[in-house]
């Protein structure tokens, strides 16, 4: 697991509207290390999930926008003005991501 620097942060913001939250595909394709381009058609054939987790208490306006691809699960933590703070990504090289770190109930999608 590693931490993202702050150097980009503050270049990453999440916009929401109706549907939920709105990610640049550059910010999903760095998490992910893939290519941009790819990214919405990945998240249509289901090959990208997602999973938001609405802050509560202290973290209340702010949320947790996870993504998964293959044994890769990455996390971008959002305030309440939509401003990326923090970045987190698990990488299992060669192995699949546990279904456990998906989210409740979630399964495996490799």
């Amino acid at each position: 697991m590693h931490r993202t620097g702050n150097q980009r942060d503050n270049a990453w913001m999440v916009e929401f509207d109706d549907d939920g939250p709105v990610v640049n595909a550059e910010l999903i394709a760095e998490l992910l290390n893939l290519p941009a381009d790819i990214v919405a058609e990945q998240i249509r054939q289901g090959a990208i999930t997602t999973l938001c987790e609405a802050g509560i208490e202290e973290h209340e306006g702010g949320f947790r926008l996870n993504f998964f691809h293959r044994n890769r699960r990455a996390q971008a933590e959002v305030d309440s003005t939509g401003r990326v703070f923090n970045r987190t990504v698990i990488d299992f090289g060669d192995r699949p991501l546990p279904a456990s770190l998906r989210g409740p109930g979630a399964k495996n999608n490799v």
